[in-house]
C-alpha cells in the first residue's frame, strides 16, 4: 500500500468510527474479546444489538455484553432450538440493578423451552413493583410452552411493562 493509500485508510477510518449502527446482530458464536477493545468497552456499539442463541447457552453471557455495552437500550434474545437456564440470570440481574446497565427493553424471542418457573422468576426479579428504574419493558414472543393465564397472572402483579405474544 502507498502511503497516500495508508493515509487517506486513515482518514476515512477516522472519520467513520464515530458511526454506530442502529442494531448491532451477534451470535453466541461471536468470541466476546472480538466485541471489545482494550479499555474494555464495546467496539461495536449501538442502541439495539440482536442476540442470536441456536444451541445450549449460558446466559450469563448476556451480563458480559451489559457491562462492556454502556449505550444497549433494547436487546432482543433470539432462542432458537435451545433450552437456556434463566435462573443463573435472573439471580445476578436481580442483585444488582446496576448489571443492568444502560438496558431499558428486554426482548426474548423465540422461547418455546423457557420453563413457566424461570420465567416467573425472571419476570419478579427484573420487573418488580414499585421499582422505578431499571427494565421498561420486558418481552416474550412466541413462546408456546408459556400459558396466556400465566402471562396475564405476572402481568397484573408487575403491571403492562411485561409483553407477550404467541
Amino acid at each position: 500500500m502507498t502511503d497516500t493509500a495508508v493515509k487517506y485508510s486513515r482518514l476515512l477510518f477516522h472519520a467513520l468510527r464515530h458511526l454506530a449502527p442502529s442494531v448491532v446482530d451477534i451470535s453466541q458464536f461471536t468470541p466476546l474479546n472480538f466485541l471489545v477493545g482494550s479499555d474494555g468497552k464495546a467496539k461495536i456499539r449501538g442502541p439495539t444489538m440482536r442476540y442470536r442463541i441456536t444451541c445450549h447457552a449460558d446466559l450469563m453471557d448476556l451480563s458480559g455484553l451489559l457491562e462492556m455495552c454502556d449505550t444497549l437500550h433494547t436487546l432482543h434474545v433470539d432462542i432458537q432450538h435451545a433450552n437456556p437456564d434463566l435462573s443463573r440470570l435472573s439471580h445476578f440481574l436481580a442483585g444488582d440493578r446496576q448489571h443492568l446497565g444502560s438496558l431499558r427493553h428486554l426482548r426474548f424471542e423465540n422461547c418455546e423451552l423457557f420453563p413457566e418457573y424461570q420465567v416467573e422468576k425472571l419476570v419478579r426479579s427484573l420487573l418488580r413493583a414499585g421499582v422505578g428504574d431499571g427494565l421498561q419493558s420486558l418481552e416474550i414472543v412466541s413462546s408456546k410452552t408459556i400459558s396466556e393465564d400465566f402471562l396475564l397472572g405476572l402481568g397484573e402483579e408487575v403491571g403492562d411493562r411485561l409483553k407477550w405474544t404467541s
